[in-house]
């Protein structure tokens, strides 16, 4: 789950989380609500319906996911620096295990999280989700769908501002993994 008017940073960083759970054989589901997405998002996840089937058969509402979690159920919250921001409060505070991963500075409110990994000097939350994948030591390979690429590259590009604002060699590296 990302936070409320998701950009596509938010939105390709659960894509990429997404993937992270295929890697170890893990069921997962993106929680979207479509009137929580910004415009942009909102076109794309209309091209996810069309083009990405299987993933979008994986994609739930904050409301199912509020049926369907359970004390093993794990929440991963991406690019959001405050509790207040997320796409459900209420899935938020009804989780008993979460993860956060973000590139903003941490605010007062921070998650009561089982893991946190927050960088600030990251150029996007989609940056921090890239280098994860590297520490997957399984037999697959994530490969991404090409519009699930566009996605996550338009990610880097919107939060760097054209790769103009906070960015470094990190940055360049996950770009040129996603071109």
């Amino acid at each position: 789950m990302g936070h409320n008017q998701a950009d596509v940073d938010a939105f390709g960083s659960m894509i990429a989380a997404y993937h992270m759970a295929d890697l170890v054989d893990k069921e997962a589901f993106l929680v979207i609500d479509e009137d929580k997405l910004d415009r942009t998002v909102g076109l794309l996840f209309n091209q996810v319906k069309q083009e990405l089937k299987e993933m979008y058969e994986q994609t739930i509402t904050s409301e199912k996911a509020l049926e369907m979690i359970d004390q093993q159920s794990l929440l991963i919250v991406v690019d959001a620096q405050s509790p207040k921001v997320v796409m459900s409060e209420a899935l938020l505070n009804k989780t008993e295990q979460l993860i956060v991963i973000d590139h903003h500075r941490v605010s007062e409110a921070g998650f009561n999280a089982n893991f946190t990994y927050i960088e600030p000097y990251a150029s996007s939350t989609i940056e921090l989700m890239m280098e994860l994948l590297n520490f997957y030591q399984t037999e697959k390979e994530v490969e991404f769908e090409t519009l699930e690429a566009n996605i996550m590259y338009a990610g880097l590009l919107v939060d760097t501002n054209n790769f103009t604002y906070r960015t470094s060699s990190r940055t360049f590296e996950v770009a040129s993994r996603l071109a």
